[in-house]
């Protein structure tokens, strides 16, 4: 399924897809750079990159930050995108967490 969401008439809208019948997927442009495709979790705080990506788009750690799961505890490289937009909606300077992604890629792959 594809759309396109906006949360008010005039709004900037909003590009999107389904992915596995649950997961929304936007375009979100970092540094300029992209589109790359993100999952939306309304249920977080935080945006997490890959460390492929954050490798690729010349994102630096800066500091850690503390994330809890259902494996444990641990500390996560953050650092801080200059320019993060989502379709057309600029969103401005944010910290995103830096992190390996390996085992939810391996799931989407399988769900695909």
């Amino acid at each position: 399924m594809n759309g396109c969401a906006a949360a008010a008439a005039g709004a900037a809208q909003i590009p999107y897809r389904e992915a596995w019948g649950y997961a929304v997927v936007v375009p979100v442009h970092i540094q300029d750079l992209g589109p790359f495709d993100f999952l939306l979790d309304t249920g977080t705080d935080v945006t997490v990159v890959h460390q492929d990506l954050a490798r690729r788009i010349g994102l630096v750690a800066t500091s850690r930050r503390p994330v809890a799961s259902v494996g444990g505890s641990r500390l996560v490289p953050q650092a801080v995108a200059a320019g993060l937009s989502l379709g057309s909606l600029p969103l401005g300077p944010m910290d995103v967490l830096i992190h390996d992604l390996t085992a939810a890629r391996a799931e989407e792959t399988l769900m695909m």
